[in-house]
């Protein structure tokens, strides 16, 4: 989601960044996410897990909904 959002300032044209800076970063990111402790990535999931249901919580019925 948040790549969605960044898209539109990707420089383009002969002086962006070359791919392999891209590739280099998406593989840090895979291995800080397997060296995470189990404890923090179950408390990662958890708060991900939390968002929907407190939005759900907090919704209000529109007439559309009632039918």
């Amino acid at each position: 989601m948040a790549y969605r959002g960044v898209r539109p300032f990707r420089p383009t044209g002969p002086g962006r960044p070359i791919r392999a800076i891209a590739a280099v970063g998406l593989a840090w990111c895979l291995v800080l996410a397997f060296t995470l402790p189990g404890p923090s990535i179950l408390a990662g999931a958890a708060v991900v897990a939390v968002g929907p249901l407190i939005y759900t919580a907090r919704r209000r019925p529109t007439d559309s909904d009632i039918t």
